[in-house]
């Protein structure tokens, strides 16, 4: 019967150092995407959209690099469920030639791929990418 309480017991610790493990590398995920969106790095954020959207994404960013400004990036929830997370933001920015600041939610839902997460939408923001 010990025996199998410690089996019961590693699998457990196993489970939740799992899925700390997710959530850290999600968070990692979304300190980079919130880094790369603040210094215009639209290369670094396709790189974290799946491949099937990036296109899309290419798309949508056309030409931000040069005239989209990010002046504030705050997180206010994240929601974890197995390979799926929807991390919730408010950004603030706007488009030059204008000086007028907007503030928006931001939503994303991030898959993990593997170990990865990665984009597969954007609700809101100067970068929206509709879920398909």
């Amino acid at each position: 019967m010990r025996v199998v309480h410690c089996v019961v017991l590693v699998l457990t610790l196993s489970g939740c150092a799992g899925a700390q493990n997710a959530r850290n590398d999600l968070e990692e995920g979304n300190e980079a995407f919130s880094k790369s969106i603040r210094w215009s790095d639209l290369r670094g954020i396709v790189q974290r959209v799946v491949p099937e959207r990036q296109k899309d994404f290419l798309r949508v960013a056309n030409g931000a690099e040069e005239n989209l400004k990010v002046t504030d990036y705050e997180l206010e929830d994240v929601q974890v469920g197995g390979d799926k997370a929807v991390v919730h933001s408010r950004v603030s920015w706007y488009r030059e030639p204008s000086i007028v600041a907007k503030t928006e939610w931001m939503t994303i839902l991030w898959v993990r791929k593997g170990t990865t997460w990665l984009i597969a939408s954007i609700a809101g923001g100067p970068l929206p990418l509709p879920p398909r």
